[in-house]
């Protein structure tokens, strides 16, 4: 992640914000794999009004696509900057695999790499929080906003400057996530699964743990696999539609959490 100079006037702001928002409900569903996510445009609905309070803004755009030799497109990156009307800005570059090098797969890809930035620009929570529980033994907890009516919520306090400052002195700078080739995705590992064989909604999990975790060989991986995938059942979609063809039934996953 990248930053402006200064962020003292950005940082009590994104303080605030982020205190504001709530967490964000799966409103997409895949049905290719059976699993549901937060669309950019719920992500985007739920926190504009909120970041607009709070003199933010966020400004997104696509990087040149990349292609190889033969001139075949593979992918592309999307860059989020979260910006202060002080001029102060935080940003975030998401590499995206591109599944199927034509109109479709690029524009699944730049929607795909907008709604992860965005979503981890403002750690922002768009399923479950199970505190990486379902990733290390396969089990599900109550979701998190069930959870937090169990403790007392905290009062909101307006921050200064100066304590959007300390803040950000206290933060650990955030590893960098290296981009991730495919196929190497889809060899690794964990506890002896491959994660090329685990569905969609396993991925998310390991995705969100890897993060809170700081493991970015595995947030990588996850990223790069749902990346290709939504990217792929996109263009699928897009050419069914074209050539008339019904929508597949979802693929059952019933197993249980291999990791």
């Amino acid at each position: 992640m990248n930053q402006s100079d200064s962020i003292t006037k950005i940082a009590p702001a994104l303080v605030a914000a982020q205190a504001a928002i709530k967490p964000i409900p799966k409103d997409g569903k895949n049905p290719a794999f059976r699993s549901r996510y937060a669309t950019l445009d719920g992500i985007m609905e739920a926190v504009r009004p909120i970041l607009a309070a709070n003199h933010l803004a966020i400004l997104q755009g696509a990087t040149l696509p990349e292609t190889d030799e033969a001139g075949r497109l593979y992918a592309v990156s999307v860059r989020t900057r979260l910006l202060h009307t002080s001029g102060e800005w935080f940003d975030t570059t998401t590499r995206v695999p591109v599944a199927k090098g034509d109109a479709h797969g690029l524009g699944s890809a730049i929607t795909y790499g907008r709604r992860y930035g965005l979503q981890s620009l403002l750690a922002l929570t768009a399923d479950e929080d199970d505190d990486g529980n379902a990733a290390a033994t396969g089990t599900i907890r109550a979701p998190a906003q069930e959870r937090a009516q169990e403790r007392a919520p905290a009062r909101a306090r307006e921050a200064t400057p100066e304590q959007g400052k300390r803040l950000h002195e206290r933060v650990p700078e955030t590893p960098a996530v290296q981009p991730m080739s495919l196929a190497k995705a889809e060899s690794m590992e964990i506890k002896g699964k491959r994660l090329g064989d685990m569905s969609d909604e396993r991925l998310h999990a390991l995705h969100d743990w890897a993060v809170e975790k700081g493991n970015t060989a595995y947030q990588a991986a996850a990223t790069t696999l749902l990346a290709a995938r939504e990217a792929a059942m996109r263009a699928d979609e897009a050419d069914a539609l074209d050539l008339g063809v019904p929508e597949r039934p979802g693929i059952p996953d019933t197993a249980p959490l291999p990791f």
